[in-house]
């Protein structure tokens, strides 16, 4: 699945409202210093978990390839420029 899809299935929950400490989508403010740690650092928090956020953002079943396009989609809406993986 695409970065966006992933989202929509899962990471729209939390994000789009910003509930349970999570950055809210489009929140450049929110996103900046995450942007700044990097790509790497980013899926590495998601995939292992952090604060509210369960591993996987509760997608158990999600790959590592779609954990990474949906960090970057995330990350990108926040103003960051980094590139999504290709779907295989």
């Amino acid at each position: 699945r695409t970065g966006e899809q992933v989202y929509q299935a899962i990471c729209t929950v939390c994000h789009a409202a910003g509930i349970l400490e999570a950055p809210a989508t489009g929140n450049a403010d929110a996103w900046a210093d995450r942007i700044a740690k990097g790509l790497e650092a980013n899926v590495a928090s998601v995939i292992n978990g952090l604060g509210n956020m369960p591993p996987r953002g509760g997608g158990a079943d999600l790959s590592d390839e779609e954990v990474e396009r949906a960090t970057v989609y995330l990350l990108n809406a926040g103003g960051g420029s980094f590139t999504e993986p290709p779907l295989d």
